[in-house]
């Protein structure tokens, strides 16, 4: 028994009608249409709203290690300090910081304790101007950042107070740190 292809008669029930949209908005225009939108790219902050980066598993990366790099090739903050120069996301802290609680004031003589990778520096030389004076101190190598000077010693060493004070004429207004301690990744040690 062969079955029968449906008409396409005004009668037959299996043919839907076009459907026209008669929903309004309050205000009685006609709504927005939904889906993704393909217009021109926006500009400002929601332009820095790429789709995420995927990030392939390495055959010798730990799964953590993968984590970490999606997340920091997809943080926002990330992207908007390569854009504007800085050498880490962290800079953005330290400018958020000073909106809220002004410390960083122009011909202020300011200290950074373990200054790598240099962001806290850039904002800190920007914030006190020409008159001020800003010392960054890390035992690692910090390329130098323009209006600031860099001593490449362990801040606890016995000469490093006396270096800081000379190389900032006095004592300190401000004395910034975001230090951690280096990690290995191995619990026991790290506790």
């Amino acid at each position: 028994m062969e079955r029968q292809k449906p008409s396409s008669k005004p009668g037959n029930p299996r043919k839907r009608a076009k459907k026209s949209n008669i929903a309004k908005t309050a205000l009685g225009e006609e709504p927005e249409k939904r889906g993704r939108n393909k217009s021109a790219p926006m500009k400002g902050e929601a332009a820095q709203r790429d789709l995420n980066v995927h990030v392939k598993t390495a055959k010798h990366r730990e799964y953590g290690s993968t984590l970490w790099l999606k997340r920091q090739l997809n943080d926002p903050y990330v992207r908007k300090a390569k854009a504007e120069g800085y050498r880490s996301r962290a800079a953005y802290k330290l400018i958020e910081l000073n909106e809220k609680f002004p410390i960083l004031k122009p011909g202020a003589r300011i200290v950074d304790l373990g200054c790598a990778p240099g962001g806290w520096l850039q904002v800190a030389v920007k914030a006190v101007g020409k008159k001020g004076r800003v010392i960054g101190i890390d035992y690692l190598n910090v390329p130098a950042v323009t209006g600031s000077e860099v001593l490449e010693m362990d801040f606890l060493d016995e000469g490093a107070t006396d270096a800081l004070k000379e190389l900032l004429g006095g004592g300190a207004d401000v004395v910034l740190s975001e230090m951690a301690a280096p990690t290995t990744v191995h619990k026991s040690t790290d506790h």
